[in-house]
């Protein structure tokens, strides 16, 4: 292709031999006369001057396109008349690149057949160039970047007149800027980790002192009792019961002893979810949408359970929940909430039918799935990715954004949030999964009740000290990317799903318990149970749960969906063995919920086209 400026070039060259025909022709007048010369000193800086040699080899100067003895046309202009001076004005080269067609390298016009267009890469070109240039079968693409680009897609720029700004100085310096404080919170994070375990080295050195002063008291009192047995028994066996009682009651004979108690297990094998006789067995696949389900909610009061899903109803677009019933398990009726995709959905734990739905619209809304319409709508800064009750206050509710912040709602009060929570230390991260935390009794090793805070790279958990004030602690999790963290009440224990990563290749479900009283002698803190692997394929943030099994409830079970095979994976959650795969219809699972109806334990997997069940028998 020829660049503009060898195009100038051979444009001008052309207009030097057509002048210099023009010369022996006698067409070209040599400005000779007093008068023809003022009025080329007066001529200004705009006007084109021509160079050209006599035949005698001499310089002579000559006025582009002087008297022409015929009406004609000038050249690229308008027609002039006969004896009119045409008068050529020079164009800026970084104007023209800029103002001109990058196939024909004329400047584009604001109207007309050449007018300016733009393609979906957003280059520019001149319509009749960029049509003739579609129009050949080979070319289907952008002339410059060779993106795929259809004679439809050519759209029309209204501009006279286009100037871009040169800001790659300060995209670079902004992007340093925002590298250096992606290294600063990171930096941040790592050192609240580094204390956090400081802390807790700390508190387990303290407990240590502790037993081992209480060993050694409980020593110096058993030798101390025993020598005064000796001086009150009779005479010859004092020293001997004495010798005994060192030998029986030394303090290092004693610790051994303790420590043996102590790792002696109570219960030497915990059956296997094998051993009780039972599992999941398909019972049946119950179409709920065309696409796009993505969420599932249970009632256990009134054993409803909803699916968010789009509108069924083409002329009234949307998002909502469609009813199921757990007895009959069969679909009722839809109910319109949201205006895009819901990301979590929460029932009420007081049983009084009102559903928590957080959703990318901005919003978290309040529903009666009794009566069917909306109860309360707050608006939120960003798209809302999960929701949560506070189940000690039910009046308060928690939506995680996706700018990482939590917002603390009283649904007594329409007018605004009651708190916003962020974390103090690391980088803000989308908020994936909120779970309700209460506060425990006195044997429990985490007592103080709080929300339990999951985001794509690990989690948080916030202590609510009284509705008012709230306090974030950062939790010290495996590294990993991280899809969800999820609380089970009945054991006080926790679930960390995590995907594939850099770290890890496999999907890792670990089950962990968190401990301490939220004080900086005793730091909350995370303790893995078990961990459990899974499948190396992990595209979307599917929803994993941990529950009790339903023949002993201090047995731990944890089922996900496996993208790969399309079914629910069911693992032991006391020694971390798989179980059988539940085969599901539908293709990805995106949630899996486990509830109790009637007397009998099911699981719910929801694809994005069906919901399929399974009862424990």
């Amino acid at each position: 292709m020829i660049t503009r400026r060898a195009r100038r070039r051979v444009n001008s060259q052309q207009e030097v031999d057509q002048i210099e025909e023009a010369a022996t022709l006698n067409v070209i007048t040599i400005e000779d006369s007093p008068n023809e010369e003022s009025e080329s000193n007066n001529m200004t800086d705009t006007e084109a001057d021509v160079h050209m040699k006599t035949p005698e080899g001499s310089n002579t100067r000559l006025t582009a396109c002087a008297v022409q003895t015929t009406p004609g046309l000038a050249l690229n202009g308008p027609p002039i008349e006969q004896g009119q001076v045409a008068k050529t004005l020079p164009l800026n080269d970084s104007m023209d690149e800029e103002q001109s067609c990058p196939i024909c390298f004329e400047m584009w016009t604001s109207a007309g057949a050449h007018r300016l267009v733009s393609l979906p890469c957003g280059h520019l070109f001149g319509r009749s160039c960029i049509e003739r240039w579609l129009k050949e079968p080979k070319n289907k693409c952008c002339p410059q970047c060779k993106s795929t680009a259809k004679r439809k897609d050519i759209r029309n720029i209204f501009a006279k007149s286009l100037k871009a700004l040169d800001t790659s100085e300060k995209e670079q310096v902004k992007k340093a800027f925002l590298e250096e404080q992606y290294k600063r919170s990171k930096a941040e994070e790592n050192e609240a980790k580094a204390v956090l375990q400081c802390q807790l080295m700390q508190a387990e050195m303290e407990k240590l002192r502790k037993q081992i002063s209480e060993q050694a008291n409980q020593t110096k009192s058993s030798v101390a009792s025993s020598s005064r047995g000796d001086v009150a028994g009779p005479s010859g066996s004092g020293v001997q019961s004495t010798f005994m009682a060192r030998n029986q009651f030394s303090p290092m004979k004693a610790t051994q002893q303790h420590s043996q108690q102590q790792r002696r297990p109570a219960n030497p094998r915990r059956p296997a979810l094998s051993d009780y006789g039972k599992s999941y067995k398909f019972q049946r696949t119950l179409q709920v949408s065309q696409k796009d389900a993505r969420v599932l909610a249970y009632d256990g009061t009134h054993m409803t359970m909803v699916v968010t899903k789009p509108s069924p109803n083409q002329l009234f677009k949307g998002f909502g929940v469609f009813k199921v019933s757990s007895l009959e398990q069969r679909s009722s009726e839809y109910i319109s909430i949201h205006s895009n995709t819901i990301r979590d959905a929460k029932f009420n734990p007081t049983g009084d039918r009102l559903l928590l739905t957080a959703s990318v619209d901005k919003t978290l809304k309040l529903t009666s799935v009794l009566s069917n319409s909306m109860v309360q709508s707050y608006t939120c800064p960003n798209p809302v990715w999960a929701c949560a009750w506070d189940e000690s206050n039910c009046n308060y509710v928690y939506a995680g954004l996706q700018n990482g912040q939590c917002y603390v709602y009283d649904i007594r009060q329409t007018s605004g949030e009651l708190s916003v929570i962020r974390p103090r230390l690391g980088v803000p991260r989308p908020i994936v999964s909120l779970a309700y935390v209460p506060p425990g009794n006195e044997n429990s090793v985490l007592r103080c009740q709080g929300v339990l805070v999951g985001t794509l790279q690990g989690g948080w958990f916030i202590q609510n000290v009284n509705n008012e004030n709230f306090i974030d602690h950062q939790l010290i999790l495996p590294e990993g990317s991280c899809s969800g963290l999820y609380f089970d009440k009945t054991n006080r224990s926790c679930l960390l799903s995590q995907r594939p990563g850099k770290s890890n290749h496999r999907i890792i479900q670990s089950v962990f318990q968190l401990a301490g009283d939220c004080t900086q002698n005793n730091p909350i803190h995370a303790n893995i149970v078990q961990r459990c692997f899974g499948g190396n394929r992990s595209q979307s943030l599917t929803r994993s749960i941990l529950f009790p099994c339903p023949e002993a409830t201090d047995h731990l079970m944890v089922a996900s969906g496996d993208e790969a095979s399309a079914s629910v994976i069911l693992w032991d959650g006391n020694n971390g063995k798989d179980m059988p795969k539940l085969s599901c219809t539908g293709g990805t699972i995106f949630d899996v919920l486990s509830f109790e109806a009637y007397n009998s334990h099911f699981i719910a997997a929801l694809t994005e086209k069906t919901l399929n069940f399974f009862q424990w028998q």
